[in-house]
């Protein structure tokens, strides 16, 4: 989804902190859970400053150009030594295991000295997911599809100088990738997908639930645990069973702990807390102790077709001071009326019931605010005194 783009004069920390700032106002102070950038040094020092509430994390795409920029002429076998290195940013699981994992492959390829490596390392907890694998960052690892939407501004740039063109080119690129949004939710909300295991409940639930997308990855995670081994560790505890899971003819094993009162699991490799979906791990686990359905607390509403229908919520405060109060009611009511704006705007039908409705319902408040000033109209007072309000 794009939220929004900008077109800035230059790429220095100030301009990139005016960019965050002005971002974090059109969101009504919300900071995202995760930023995805490139390596830029001001971007990072704008990010730190302006949003740390964020976890800042660097785009794998961006890094991965940059490994084949520094090391593609260095190490002769660079296939084989990419191969490890994507393994090292997405498989290992323990911080130890990672840092013996990228020590051997210094010396495996002779790169101890190489300056560039040395450097990615110090920032190891930005881009390897064994340090990220517990922040949200909805699955996400690269910013490889707003690149391409920046590339094709630059080469738009790069040959045509009338800026009222370049904004009419660029208003009809952010509309070609809003269309496409409106087309991935008209089908998910007209179609359901194909079932790989027709019996499956889990499954039943969540091709009604997910949205396309995200029921492909859910589905991979449910097929995965047919060919999963399942060994108990621990039941001594009655609120709590801890398993070990492993793929059929293979060593490597996840732990994870169930809840069987609350029906929660938790599981090393931390796909929930980073992706949002339910591992094949839990599911297994799940499975063998007949919950056949995804747990609640589990379906994260961002993933679902119901995603976008607008819950209108009543968040008052009593101990909050006026103006304070007075913010928050903007805020939820701005959020409200952009959502409604949103959608109405697809059709002729919707805008001109929106437009009736809001017509209306400015007069409804303009003449509450009227009565709450003045709750008696024709007040006997003996004289001519007139009270007003505004």
């Amino acid at each position: 989804m794009v939220f929004g783009a900008t077109l800035l004069y230059d790429e220095t920390a100030e301009s990139f902190g005016w960019l965050f700032r002005t971002f974090l106002t059109a969101m009504s102070g919300k900071h995202p859970r995760t930023i995805l950038t490139d390596e830029d040094a001001a971007m990072a020092k704008a990010t730190s400053k302006v949003l740390p509430q964020s976890h800042h994390r660097l785009c794998v795409w961006h890094m991965n150009q940059n490994a084949c920029k520094h090391l593609a002429g260095v190490v002769e076998e660079y296939k084989k030594f990419n191969a490890d290195f994507q393994h090292y940013i997405y498989d290992i699981e323990e911080e130890d295991d990672f840092i013996n994992e990228w020590n051997r492959m210094l010396d495996r390829y002779g790169l101890r000295d190489n300056m560039w490596l040395q450097r990615l390392f110090e920032k190891r907890e930005q881009w390897a997911l064994v340090y990220g694998k517990n922040t949200f960052s909805a699955h996400m690892s690269t910013t490889q599809r707003s690149e391409s939407m920046n590339n094709e501004l630059k080469r738009y740039i790069s040959i045509k100088y009338d800026m009222l063109t370049f904004f009419e080119h660029f208003g009809r690129l952010v509309a070609d990738k809003r269309f496409v949004e409106v087309k991935c939710d008209f089908k998910a909300s007209q179609t359901t997908p194909k079932l790989k295991a027709e019996g499956s409940y889990v499954l039943r639930q969540a091709a009604t639930t997910y949205t396309p997308a995200i029921f492909k990855m859910f589905q991979e995670q449910v097929i995965r645990t047919l060919n999963y081994d399942t060994f108990l560790c621990d039941s001594s505890d009655k609120e709590k069973k801890v398993y070990t899971v492993k793929f059929h003819g293979t060593q490597r094993e996840h732990v994870v702990s169930f809840y069987p009162n609350e029906e929660k699991v938790n599981c090393s490799c931390k796909k929930f807390e980073f992706a949002g979906i339910l591992c094949s791990h839990c599911l297994k686990i799940l499975d063998i102790n007949n919950i056949k359905h995804i747990p609640e607390h589990y379906i994260l509403k961002r993933w679902t077709i119901d995603a976008k229908v607008l819950e209108i919520t009543s968040n008052r405060n009593l101990h909050e001071d006026l103006k304070a109060r007075m913010s928050n009611f903007y805020k939820d009511l701005c959020r409200m009326f952009i959502h409604i704006a949103a959608s109405a705007a697809e059709s002729d039908e919707t805008y001109d019931m929106a437009a009736k409705c809001a017509e209306q319902l400015a007069r409804d408040v303009e003449q509450s605010l009227k009565i709450r000033v003045d709750p008696d109209p024709n007040p006997d007072l003996g004289d001519s005194s007139v009270s007003q309000g505004i």
